[in-house]
């Protein structure tokens, strides 16, 4: 999924310690959840997962 790609471009700063992969594990679940909710409500994967690309 697109999530996964964001999510690993917005923190390519930041290593990989416990505490970073933790909190990548919990940004991208989060953000699932949310596309999850935006397709029940009539968009698009694509849509819903642009509303989180991060530039």
């Amino acid at each position: 999924m697109q999530i996964n790609k964001e999510i690993l471009k917005g923190y390519k700063n930041f290593g990989n310690s416990k505490e970073i992969t933790e909190l990548k594990t919990e940004m991208k679940n989060h953000l699932i959840d949310s596309a999850k909710e935006f397709q029940r409500q009539g968009m698009s994967e694509e849509e819903s997962v642009r509303l989180y690309t991060v530039t």
